[in-house]
Parts: C-alpha cells; sequence; structure tokens
C-alpha cells in the first residue's frame, strides 16, 4: 500500500492523472508502479484468481463505459458542479 502513495513512485499521489501510467520508466519502476504487485499478495500467498480477478473486471469497466454516460453533475443553472474528495477514514488514508 505504501509504494500506491509513494510520491517517489507516483509523483502527487493524491492527484487524478490517469496519464502518469502511460509514460515511460525504466524497468525496476514499472515494476514498482504495477499495482497487481501489491493487491494480490506475494510469492506462494499470492491469490490463485488474479488473472480471473482482472479479466473480470476489466469486461466490467468496458461494459459501463460501453453503456452509460458518466458526466460530473451540474447544478440548476447548468454549471459543472465539482465533486469535493475528503478523506476522513484513518483506513483509507
Amino acid at each position: 500500500y505504501y509504494h500506491l502513495r509513494n510520491p517517489a513512485v507516483f509523483p502527487n499521489p493524491d492527484a487524478f492523472i490517469p496519464e502518469r501510467h502511460l509514460e515511460e520508466c525504466d524497468e525496476e519502476m514499472a515494476k514498482l508502479r504495477d499495482v497487481r504487485n501489491y493487491v494480490f499478495g506475494f510469492g506462494r500467498r499470492r491469490c490463485p484468481g488474479m488473472f480471473m480477478i482482472d479479466a473480470s473486471l476489466w469486461i466490467a469497466i468496458a461494459s459501463m463505459l460501453q453503456s452509460f454516460e458518466i458526466t460530473k453533475a451540474v447544478d440548476e443553472f447548468g454549471a459543472v458542479v465539482e465533486p469535493e474528495v475528503v478523506y476522513d477514514n484513518s483506513v483509507f488514508t
């Protein structure tokens, strides 16, 4: 979990910058940036269903993007309402 919020690995980790995953980097940094190395466990304790989960998640996200129009909320005047992100739970900070 620490590596996913480490500014040395992901500069400005709290900002939504999806293009950071498209940046060219060396093999060692690419390994650090691969979230599958952290969320599915390590070594012999690694999740045996990780490939099924990865494929299922990909299909679910692709289906949602194809089916829904995902936009930000607008107020009664038509102005875009920016969501406020608040980290108030110590488990998820």
